[in-house]
């Protein structure tokens, strides 16, 4: 797989995920991270409870980071009364950063085509200001992650978040939900005509060991309505990985 496949294939992973997470949601109360269940469990059981309900995010890993990849991904998804299903690729930005150097190679995947393999066609070249809105120049990579996320609307106060302990056991994966500060779903659902608002939620997902520093996988964003019959689900996927040292090159020079 390329990059490009890898990344696509993430983004459906995680949407996925968020599928299983409002159905749980909506049928069930998620658990607080700062509290363990009540009921009982056994001692192998509670201390990979206690494990989980430590997890913090830490953005320490960026301070220091020279090179990293910026994917953002804006999704919709229309299921129609018959049962079929229609797919769009509303936004799909993905940006290399050379932060020492101060360079990207930016490219737009809006209108590619994406095979059933998850290879994608060729992307428009751009640059990072003109689709993020803002420049990464003289930035730490913790500063443009923090930024990206303010501008995206997805709030830092990460001590609110809410452990999803029913995602957790259908699917294995840690995510945590963001119940407050996050104008991110009123965005995607702005200008819309709909009929009934479903549900509206943002979480996100974390990645290493308890040793070491559990950085951010992804966020994503994800609102459901109905409209004209239609069940559309529109979702929002962040993810910003640290990269080894490959300089990007500075096409402007050549």
């Amino acid at each position: 797989m390329t990059k490009e496949n890898i990344m696509i294939f993430t983004i459906v992973m995680a949407v996925t995920i968020g599928a299983v997470f409002c159905w749980c949601y909506y049928g069930n109360k998620v658990t607080s991270h700062k509290t363990t269940s009540p009921t009982t469990i056994e001692t192998g059981e509670a201390e990979e409870m206690e494990t989980i309900i430590d997890d913090r995010i830490d953005f320490i890993p960026y301070e220091s980071a020279s090179y990293l990849t910026v994917e953002k991904v804006i999704r919709t998804q229309v299921e129609r009364e018959d049962g079929t299903v229609e797919t769009q690729y509303d936004s799909y930005l993905l940006s290399d950063i050379d932060l020492k150097n101060g360079t990207d190679e930016t490219t737009d995947y809006s209108n590619a085509s994406v095979g059933d393999g998850f290879e994608i066609g060729n992307g428009r070249t751009t640059d990072f200001i003109s689709e993020f809105g803002f420049d990464y120049k003289q930035m730490s990579g913790a500063e443009v992650y923090e930024q990206l996320l303010d501008k995206i609307g997805i709030t830092r106060d990460f001590d609110a978040a809410v452990f999803d302990q029913d995602t957790y056991e259908k699917t294995g994966q840690k995510t945590y939900v963001l119940d407050q500060g996050c104008d991110v779903t009123d965005k995607l659902i702005k200008g819309v005509d709909y009929d009934e608002l479903i549900s509206s939620k943002v979480f996100y997902q974390i990645t290493g060991s308890k040793e070491d520093s559990r950085i951010p996988d992804y966020f994503v964003a994800i609102t459901q309505y109905k409209v004209d019959g239609q069940l559309v689900t529109k979702n929002l996927f962040l993810q910003v990985t640290i990269n080894p040292e490959m300089e990007v090159p500075d096409e402007s020079k050549e």
